[in-house]
């Protein structure tokens, strides 16, 4: 009768419906791959810019295709990228913005990609690996620096002692303009001899060196001290920078577990932050310039980063309390 073949044809239409919402996105997701392109050094917690490269090496359209990360302490910002159409061949890249939550190589792992259209009733996935690293560093606060430096007894030294030489491409020599320079001494390109300063740099810059011993020895910190030695390393890298850029000195590094690196100038700043980013909590080895740390090597400023005694009396004590 009409009625029954009228449930027949709704029920043909709920498999045919059904049929596609399986098979289209099982086709849409092959030949699509995904690559990204990240900087070389980023920073814990905040919100990186990046590169990310869609190409649809497939003879037929691709639609609705999502693209996500893998490893959860490498998300997107929003946490997917969203294309409508990718054409056969078309090769699309798109600014994207990302997160790293953990300090260390980070890199997106593998790429998600996935389709649910046309209903989103059924959704497949499939994994493209992803060779791109960035190298993650603690955080830089905005200037906790200096306020950190004052409890040494070091102060602003104010802008006419920093150091803010730079060499340039043209073999001059550039300074930022400091309260009390004279306009004789700014010389243009233009006019200026092959060799000469744009800005006399004066001779009042401080050249003093410091020592920073970040302690990193596993036996000085207890168990699930993570977040205490992520704040730890934030404070000594912070330090380092304020010695560097605000007191122009010479800066060495040392590690109670790791090598020591000496900064002689602000563009030694990179390697600051990856002996930062790379730095672990150890076992003490058995090498003779590991762990190597005297206070007097400093003519100017020591300073030393670990755990404090009270927080270790107050964890110990915590612990047996806790029997």
């Amino acid at each position: 009768n009409i009625q029954a073949g009228w449930l027949f044809v709704v029920i043909a239409l709920f498999v045919m419906v059904a049929a596609v919402s399986v098979f289209f996105p099982m086709a849409m997701v092959r030949g699509v791959s995904a690559s990204m392109e990240l900087p070389r050094h980023t920073e814990r917690g905040a919100v990186c810019s990046a590169t990310l490269t869609v190409a649809n090496r497939a003879r037929a359209r691709r639609a609705m295709i999502r693209i996500e990360c893998a490893n959860p302490d490498f998300q997107l910002v929003p946490r997917g990228v969203f294309f409508t159409v990718l054409e056969p061949g078309e090769t699309r890249s798109v600014p994207v913005r990302f997160v790293c939550a953990r300090r260390g190589r980070c890199s997106p792992g593998a790429f998600v990609i996935s389709c649910a259209a046309p209903l989103g009733i059924f959704c497949v996935r499939r994994l493209a690996p992803s060779d791109a690293e960035t190298l993650t560093h603690p955080r830089l606060a905005p200037s906790p620096g200096r306020e950190l430096l004052k409890e040494y007894g070091l102060h602003d030294p104010g802008p006419a002692h920093r150091r803010m030489s730079t060499p340039d491409p043209y073999h001059y020599t550039l300074r930022e303009y400091s309260p009390g320079d004279s306009l004789r001494d700014i010389h243009w390109k233009l006019t200026a001899r092959m060799g000469a300063p744009i800005v006399r740099v004066r001779e009042r810059k401080i050249t003093g060196r410091a020592s920073v011993l970040i302690d990193n020895l596993r036996a000085s910190w207890p168990p699930d001290a993570e977040q205490q030695f992520e704040a730890m390393l934030e404070r000594g890298l912070a330090a380092v920078r304020a010695l560097l850029f605000d007191f122009g000195y010479t800066v060495t590094v040392h590690g109670t577990a790791a090598p020591a690196i000496t900064l002689h100038s602000e563009a030694e700043w990179e390697r600051a932050l990856e002996w930062f980013a790379l730095l672990e909590l150890r076992a003490k080895p058995d090498v003779p310039e590991y762990g190597q740390w005297n206070p007097a090597d400093a003519a100017d400023v020591s300073i030393r980063f670990g755990i404090t005694d009270a927080a270790r009396a107050a964890d110990k004590a915590q612990r047996d309390a806790m029997g």
